[in-house]
């Protein structure tokens, strides 16, 4: 199998003039085979290694601006009197939350 661009191609064939309709419908089937045989194969391990290398990138550009999540269960604000394992009471909204939730007022708590 041999992958070829299909964008390319199309445009070769739609820019092509040298056919009258009435040979497109007669022959089109030897017409596209040959266009396809002549289409610019794509090297798809250059094009993988380019996304790869372009998605680290993105990744790490995306990470620069991250910062760290402090979960319910170790905020200073969180308060698991009363409630059922697993869950508790923020004292910053007054929510009922989960251990693992969070938000951006969380602070963590002194161990």
């Amino acid at each position: 199998m041999r992958l070829i661009d299909a964008d390319a191609l199309i445009k070769v064939i739609m820019s092509s003039t040298s056919y009258s309709n009435y040979e497109w419908a007669m022959y089109a089937d030897d017409i596209i085979e040959t266009y396809i045989d002549l289409a610019p194969t794509i090297d798809i391990e250059e094009r993988l290694n380019d996304a790869y290398a372009h998605g680290w990138s993105d990744a790490e550009a995306k990470y620069h601006d991250a910062v760290e999540v402090v979960r319910c269960k170790d905020c200073i604000y969180y308060d698991w009197k009363g409630y059922r394992q697993g869950c508790g009471q923020c004292q910053w909204s007054f929510a009922v939350v989960e251990d693992d939730d969070y938000c951006s007022k969380g602070e963590r708590r002194e161990q």
